[in-house]
C-alpha cells in the first residue's frame, strides 16, 4: 500500500493509545520523517488504560525510528466528572455528545491542547479519526452515510485540524498494519475499547469496529 499524507512541517499529534492514531504515528516517522512532531494524550483520570497504551506506542515507535523527530510528548489528566467543568457543559448547546461527562471531557481536552499550542508554537493539529463502516455494527454507532468529510478543518484563525482518515473505514487501517508487518508488534500494544477494564470489552462499538475491520 502507497501512504500519501498531506503532513505540515510540524504537527501536534493526538495519539490515544488507539490503533488509528498509533499507526498515524508511525506512517509520518516512517515515510515523513522530517517532521516535526509534538504528541499530545489525554489520561482519563477514572480509566487511565488508553495513556498507558500511549507510552507503550511512543516506546515502540522511537525504538523503530531512533532518527525520529518527536521533540516532546504532552500527558494532561482529564477528569469528565469535575464538578466545575461538568457545569460549564451543561451551558454548552452541542449534540455531538451523548453526556455532560463526555462533553466535560471535551472541553477539558480543547483547554489542555490551546495551553500546549500556545507553549509550542504549533498551529497545525492531527488526528488519527476514521470513517464509520459502510455497514451498521451493533454498538451503537450508525452506518457511514452521506458525502466525504473535509480532511483539513480550520478550527480558528490559523489554526487547523488535518484528519487524514475521515474517509477511511477500520478494514483500510487493517491493511496498513497488515502491510507493514504490524501485527504483531505495534497492533498488540493499542486499545481501542470505552469500557473501564484493562482488557477490552469486546461489546462496545469501538471494539465491534475493531473485529469488523481486522476480521478477528
Amino acid at each position: 500500500m502507497v501512504i500519501n499524507l498531506k503532513v505540515p512541517d510540524k504537527i501536534i499529534l493526538m495519539l490515544s493509545g488507539g490503533l488509528d492514531s498509533a499507526i498515524l504515528l508511525y506512517c509520518i516517522c516512517k515515510y515523513y520523517p522530517q517532521t516535526i512532531i509534538v504528541t499530545a494524550t489525554g489520561k482519563n483520570i477514572h480509566v487511565p488504560y488508553d495513556a498507558e497504551k500511549a507510552k507503550d506506542i511512543l516506546s515502540f515507535i522511537e525504538n523503530e525510528f531512533p532518527e525520529n523527530n518527536i521533540i516532546k510528548n504532552c500527558e494532561y489528566d482529564l477528569d469528565p466528572k469535575n464538578k466545575e467543568w461538568l457545569e460549564k457543559a451543561k451551558d454548552w448547546k452541542n449534540t455531538r455528545f451523548h453526556s455532560h461527562q463526555s462533553l466535560s471531557q471535551h472541553m477539558q481536552q480543547v483547554h489542555e491542547l490551546e495551553k500546549i499550542k500556545l507553549d509550542m508554537q504549533i498551529y497545525d493539529f492531527m488526528n488519527g479519526t476514521t470513517a464509520n463502516p459502510p455497514v451498521e455494527i451493533d454498538g451503537g454507532m450508525p452506518a457511514r452515510v452521506g458525502k466525504d468529510l473535509p480532511e483539513v478543518i480550520e478550527t480558528s484563525k490559523n489554526v487547523r485540524m488535518h484528519l487524514p482518515w475521515a474517509n477511511k473505514d477500520k478494514k483500510y487501517i487493517a491493511k496498513i498494519y497488515k502491510d507493514e508487518g504490524l501485527m504483531q508488534s505495534l497492533f498488540k500494544l493499542t486499545r481501542s475499547c470505552i469500557g473501564t477494564n484493562l482488557n477490552e470489552c469486546g461489546k462496545c462499538f469501538w471494539c465491534l469496529e475493531k473485529h469488523w475491520g481486522f476480521q478477528l
